[in-house]
Order: structure tokens, then C-alpha cells, then sequence
């Protein structure tokens, strides 16, 4: 609170000027508006001064604004961080990184592939068909999480230069500190060697992340595994993310086969009120 004033959090004000509960108003900083606040409190301390409690329902730098009588008081709107929730690697597909979080709910239920729920959009530039006329492709696989399901043993584009897979995090943004990549059932081939790792917020202004040259990490082996650390993106948080093959593959041609993404680092996500009622601790002014 703030001493000598009467404040209101956009939402209306008590008989008198006092302040009341209300849905409080705000903008994610750089971002379109939007209410990211789920609860306010107003407790009234009796010497000119409140106590005033809210659920953010993002993370991130918000914006608060505070009026009184429709007027901002002086020093609004307000800048505050809600941090972001970090998950950190302990080994490739381990559970714990961004694609278990979204597909589990928070690692609070049974893993669902978040493409097939619409929590994120997995997406690749060809999907190849096999000379038996099947679908070799399917973009679900690529965020099938730590455990390969029955429909996500293949997984590759047409043979094609600059093939790529990606995923969009849809209301979820990540500052990215590592990430891991799993191989297809085939067996000595068709594995990654050049590659970038980018990301974008915009689906279209693509940034390189890690780029990997004659990188033989993955092995040979069906379904084999590899992790990578990332540097220099704290703070720089991305809703989109794609792997661009960017020459050839273990058997020299542009096939890019991939059977699993996971992310690492610190998530932030604009959630939804269950989530926030859940998950969230108010925070005290």
C-alpha cells in the first residue's frame, strides 16, 4: 500500500474512495494487452494504508496499473517480475524438461502428447511417404515426450535440402539453457550430423540458437539420444523453436529423421485461471 492515499486496482472502488476487490488489469511488457491478474485482495489497514494481494496468472515483467476514481496514482503503472519456472536437465529425455511440463500439466498427471491436446503445435516442412505409399511423417512425433509411443518409431521429411521439424509453444515462452534431440528407429542411418536449432516469437524471424557442424552425437543406434547446453539466450525467451538441417545426414542425403525435441531452461506461461488458481501464490504489496 501506499500511505496517504486511497487506492483502487482497476476494478471499481468502495463507497468513499476505499479500495475494494477486483480483477486487476495489466500488460505482459512487450506484448499485447491483456488481464493476466486472477484475484485481488484489498485488506484495509485503518491508518490511511492497505494491504493489497494478487494472483498473476503469466510470469514474466508485467505491467500493473493502480487508479483511483479512474485517475493512476503517482508512480503507475508498475513494473513487476514474476519469475518463470526453471527446468533444468539431468539427462536426454529425463521427464522434466518442457515437453514433459505441458503434457503432464505441471508433472501433476499422466504425460498427453501436447500437440494431440492443442497445448503446442508441432509442425515439419514435408511429411515423406515410403515407396509402399505410407506416411513416414507425422508431427506429433516430434514432441512425443520421454517415452516413444507406438506411432512414433519414424519419423522423417522428404529428401529434400534445408528440411526442418519445429514446435510452437502456443501461450507458453522459453528461455532456452539446453535441449535434446532423439533419432528414429532406423538403424545406422539417416542420423544428424549439420544442423541448426533456432527459435523465433513470431513464427517468422528465425534466430540461430546452436548451430552443430559434422556433429555425430547421435549414434547410429535406433532411438539413440543426445543433449546439448545453450548459452547466451537468459532473458530472451522464444515461442517458437525448429531444427533446420542445413547439410547432409549420416547417409549422405537431406532425409531429416527425428523421433523426439525436449527443452530446458525457464519457462513462462500466460495460464489459465485453473492453472493459476492451482499452481499460484499470491503476491503481497
Amino acid at each position: 500500500g501506499k500511505e496517504g492515499e486511497e487506492e483502487e486496482e482497476e476494478g471499481g472502488a468502495k463507497e468513499g474512495g476505499g479500495l475494494e476487490e477486483g480483477e486487476g488489469e495489466g500488460e505482459e511488457k512487450g506484448r499485447k494487452d491483456r488481464s493476466w491478474i486472477k484475484r485481488v485482495r484489498v485488506t484495509d489497514r485503518k491508518n490511511g494504508t492497505y494491504d493489497v494481494e494478487y494472483l498473476p496468472e503469466g510470469s514474466g515483467l508485467l505491467q500493473m496499473v493502480v487508479k483511483v476514481n479512474g485517475e493512476s496514482i503517482q508512480g503507475s503503472p508498475f513494473i513487476v517480475h514474476v519469475p518463470g519456472k526453471r527446468l533444468r536437465i539431468s539427462s536426454p529425455f529425463d521427464g522434466r524438461g518442457v515437453i514433459a511440463y505441458i503434457g503432464t500439466k505441471g508433472l501433476r498427471q499422466p504425460f498427453v502428447n501436447p500437440h494431440d491436446s492443442g497445448e503446442v503445435t508441432a509442425s515439419m516442412s514435408t511429411m515423406a511417404v515410403s515407396h509402399r505409399g505410407f506416411t513416414c511423417g507425422e508431427p506429433r512425433v516430434l514432441v512425443q515426450g520421454n517415452v516413444v509411443d507406438g506411432r512414433g518409431k519414424y519419423n522423417y521429411t522428404d529428401n529434400v535440402r534445408g528440411s526442418w521439424m519445429a514446435v510452437d509453444l502456443k501461450r507458453h515462452r522459453l528461455e532456452v539453457e539446453a535441449y535434446s534431440l532423439r533419432s528414429d528407429a532406423c538403424q545406422n542411418q539417416h542420423k544428424l550430423r549439420t544442423w541448426r536449432l533456432e527459435g523465433c516469437d513470431d513464427g517468422a524471424s528465425w534466430v540461430t540458437i546452436r548451430e552443430h557442424v559434422n556433429d555425430a552425437s547421435l549414434s547410429g543406434k535406433p532411438f539413440s539420444t543426445a543433449a546439448w547446453t545453450i548459452e547466451g539466450f537468459q532473458g530472451r525467451p522464444f515461442q517458437h523453436f525448429r531444427i533446420v538441417q542445413t547439410d547432409v545426414n549420416s547417409s549422405g542425403n537431406h532425409f531429416l529423421t527425428c523421433a523426439g525435441l525436449e527443452l530446458y531452461g525457464v519457462l513462462h506461461t500466460a495460464k489459465g485461471p485453473e492453472e493459476a488458481m492451482e499452481e499460484g501464490e499470491g503476491v503481497k504489496e
